[in-house]
């Protein structure tokens, strides 16, 4: 993006600005629903954000999992962590005997 362009974005009124570097969509093991990621790119500071369409919940966790890092340094980071924290869910509870099912993904309300 030009710097013309950013400084646009600077304006007192203008708040929270971001774009839209990629979209991946996957699906987690024997779960066939599509999971999509988004990651944004602040114009602020350059960190990326990320936007889910699900978050894993299998049996043995009382909530579903968070990423604990909202903001990340680069596109690979956010990916890494995000999509580590679905795998490990998945093998916890596939290890602990239970069979994968659509019902450990929960949509996100703010995804659209």
């Amino acid at each position: 993006m030009s710097e013309n362009v950013k400084a646009q974005f600077r304006q007192p009124l203008v708040h929270d600005a971001r774009r839209l570097l990629a979209e991946y969509d996957f699906s987690l093991g024997e779960i066939p629903t599509a999971i999509s990621l988004r990651l944004y790119q602040s114009l602020a500071d350059d960190r990326i954000t990320v936007e889910q369409s699900h978050f894993i919940q299998t049996p043995i966790q009382s909530e579903p999992a968070f990423n604990e890092h909202e903001r990340h340094p680069d596109p690979e980071t956010a990916v890494e962590r995000i999509l580590g924290e679905f795998i490990r869910h998945y093998e916890d509870a596939e290890k602990k005997g239970h069979l994968p099912s659509a019902d450990w993904l929960l949509p996100s309300r703010d995804f659209c």
